[in-house]
């Protein structure tokens, strides 16, 4: 479904029809997507990207669509071999200040931790790069972004995304449930509350196979339901599993 299809469907659940009522749903619709992308690391929201280092600097900022409590890695290009990457190993304040006394120490970088920031999405790197390179984030999950108005002036009613064409119930169930609390209509909020569980987790004696079980089958390789990341690991671990770089 498209978001104009989502609205007419989530109006007709609460037989609301007002413009108040719309311009609270298409809020709605967004901040539903935006929860659901929070809950589970979903496979249309991965990608990676490089970001270039600058000689010198330490202090850099992850992507503000970045889900931050999603796994993912922080790679560093190999000058010498530009396909070729090395982790680096994320380590935790106490560590950092504990090894690392010199913060402006030059080489290449094999360490990083979250420093936050203004807008808690600045990190540091160590030791600091001498000359400009690449690095990778690679594994990232990101949301998905609102949907934006259309040329003509619309609201972009014809657009769609891959969770609202495929669970298209899940994001009606969310918004409603929203929106009837707010509303005060509480037998339609306790029902849309129930069913967006169902449609979140599964139902399958009720034929709901739902949106986490469904990405879990496949993600599934075997019995590893995901691929580790370096955070995974001790930090002396990880270390020792980086391959070569430089």
């Amino acid at each position: 479904m498209n978001r104009g299809q989502l609205s007419t469907r989530i109006q007709e659940r609460l037989d609301r029809y007002d413009s108040t009522t719309q311009t609270q749903i298409d809020n709605m619709i967004d901040e539903v997507i935006r929860t659901v992308e929070q809950t589970y690391p979903l496979a249309y929201n991965k990608k990676s990207q490089d970001t270039p280092l600058t000689a010198d600097e330490n202090i850099y900022t992850l992507p503000a669509t970045l889900i931050y409590h999603h796994p993912f890695d922080l790679m560093l290009e190999n000058i010498a071999a530009t396909s070729k990457y090395a982790f680096l190993v994320k380590t935790h304040d106490g560590y950092f200040n504990k090894w690392f006394s010199k913060i402006n120490l030059s080489g290449v970088p094999e360490y990083w931790r979250i420093t936050g920031g203004d807008n808690s999405n600045e990190f540091q790197l160590y030791p600091v790069t001498p000359q400009a390179r690449n690095l990778k984030l690679g594994n990232g999950y990101y949301y998905s972004g609102a949907f934006t108005a259309d040329a003509g002036g619309g609201e972009g009613d014809t657009e769609s995304t891959w969770l609202t064409t495929y669970f298209p119930n899940l994001i009606i169930e969310g918004v409603v449930a929203e929106l009837a609390r707010l509303y005060n209509y509480t037998e339609k909020a306790a029902e849309a509350s129930i069913m967006y569980q169902l449609r979140l987790n599964g139902a399958p004696e009720q034929g709901i196979a739902g949106l986490i079980p469904t990405e879990k089958k496949r993600n599934r390789k075997g019995r590893i339901l995901r691929v580790k990341t370096m955070d995974d690991f001790p930090v002396a671990t990880a270390r020792k599993m980086r391959f070569a770089g430089g």
